[in-house]
């Protein structure tokens, strides 16, 4: 109410000096209204930040993702209205904050807890402090397999499916990771023929020459890969991929 009577008196003062333009001259009569104007819009601001102060309780965080994978940084982004710096804290996890608008790379470390809570501490534009817990669920990484054009386990193909074929590593809970490999070789094992190493992500033309060579039912085993990865984590094993001619 202060702040209205406030603005309402400003406002009175700029009719008046408006209307005693004949009493000053013209450029000290602008500069003064422009001033008046710049104070006026000042207290709005403060009036709209005062009531601010009432909305709080009723603003909700933004997340762009409510599962952490386990042993792989995981890019977090809140976003919070009219909030001017943002923090998270678990003891479980490790946080590496990116900046004070929400940005953080999450670790977390093998748990039993298949969920947890995060403290969101934040600040907003007006002064206020509010703390949000907010749930996340805590996911083990499926081991990853070998792939086909996109096709993993045992598979049941004919020989021009296998032609051309790309190879690429998968994580059947984790899709968003299969395009962070890049496979360097693997080794394949043609009907009785075993251990070829290819220096290659497809099925080249060679390996291919002793492919349509095999009868129906005859087996291709794809294993052994090297690869790198655009994330710094381990892996232990990767399945293999095991083809059964059909043709």
């Amino acid at each position: 109410m202060k702040k209205t009577l406030e603005i309402a008196f400003l406002l009175i003062i700029l009719i008046t000096f408006n209307s005693c333009v004949s009493n000053k001259n013209y450029a000290e009569t602008v500069t003064e209204n422009e001033n008046l104007k710049l104070k006026i819009e000042r207290l709005k601001d403060s009036v709209f930040e005062h009531r601010l102060l009432y909305k709080i309780d009723s603003i909700k965080p933004i997340i762009s993702q409510r599962e952490i994978y386990q042993g792989l940084p995981n890019l977090i982004y809140i976003s919070i209205p009219f909030s001017k710096k943002i923090e998270i804290a678990n003891k479980t996890i490790n946080i590496k904050k990116i900046n004070n608008y929400g940005s953080f790379e999450i670790l977390a470390k093998p748990q039993r807890d298949k969920f947890i809570d995060l403290k969101i501490s934040v600040d907003f534009i007006n002064g206020e402090k509010h703390i949000f817990k907010e749930k996340f669920r805590i996911i083990s990484l499926n081991a990853p397999g070998v792939r086909i054009n996109g096709k993993s386990g045992v598979l049941l193909l004919s020989k021009n499916q296998i032609k051309n074929g790309v190879l690429s590593i998968g994580i059947e809970n984790a899709n968003y990771l299969n395009n962070s490999f890049k496979i360097k070789s693997y080794r394949i094992s043609i009907g009785k023929k075993e251990n070829v190493i290819v220096n290659d992500s497809v099925i080249t033309d060679e390996i291919y020459s002793e492919i349509v060579k095999l009868e129906k039912n005859d087996l291709i085993q794809i294993y052994g890969l090297k690869f790198v990865s655009k994330f710094n984590f381990r892996v232990c094993k990767i399945s293999p991929l095991k083809i059964q001619i059909t043709d």
